[in-house]
């Protein structure tokens, strides 16, 4: 439930909505009692050098990519020596947890997007041959296959490509085979 954005973002508002919270009195400082606002203040100041620490002092320079970054990690290796051979990123990424471009974090690891899309899609109900899409990764788990990681591009940047579903279509639009034979 700690990690949960709902849960908190749920109570966040009713407790602003009142006015008073426990919450809103910083225990720490015991001769002082604080408020909704001066809470508020105290945490945009703390933003503000959060984030001149992390982007530079001229604001008209920041963006929100510099700090909501997306790492794709295999589950082979998340962390030293490979990860990047099995991987990508971090990549600027945008959206929020309340847009369509949906990019998740939690609240230990501000801007870190650990959810996104696992497949996003728009599909045309009138026509039966082809949907647009785009994988998060590619469509093979194969290391050194080209299709490993060639969405991950058109799903950053928000691109998508014609997936075929007609025999016909898909030998029109076929570019390579893989056989399998079994027994070999």
């Amino acid at each position: 439930m700690g990690k949960n954005y709902y849960f908190w973002q749920e109570r966040l508002v009713e407790m602003m909505e009142k006015g008073q919270s426990p919450w809103f009195d910083d225990i720490t400082t015991s001769a002082e009692k604080e408020t909704l606002e001066g809470l508020l203040v105290r945490a945009g100041v703390r933003a503000d050098e959060t984030l001149k620490a992390q982007m530079g002092e001229d604001r008209s320079q920041w963006t929100w990519g510099s700090v909501h970054v997306k790492e794709f990690l295999s589950p082979v290796r998340q962390k030293g020596f490979g990860k990047d051979l099995v991987g990508s990123g971090p990549l600027a990424m945008d959206g929020s947890v309340e847009t369509l471009y949906r990019a998740y974090y939690y609240f230990d690891t501000p801007y870190k997007a650990d959810v996104t899309a696992a497949l996003r899609m728009v599909v045309d109900l009138n026509d039966p041959e082809k949907i647009q899409a785009v994988l998060p990764c590619g469509v093979s788990d194969r290391l050194f296959n080209p299709h490993r990681m060639d969405q991950i591009k058109p799903f950053m940047d928000g691109m998508q490509a014609y997936w075929w579903f007609s025999d016909d279509m898909i030998e029109q639009h076929t570019r390579t085979r893989l056989y399998l034979h079994p027994g070999s």
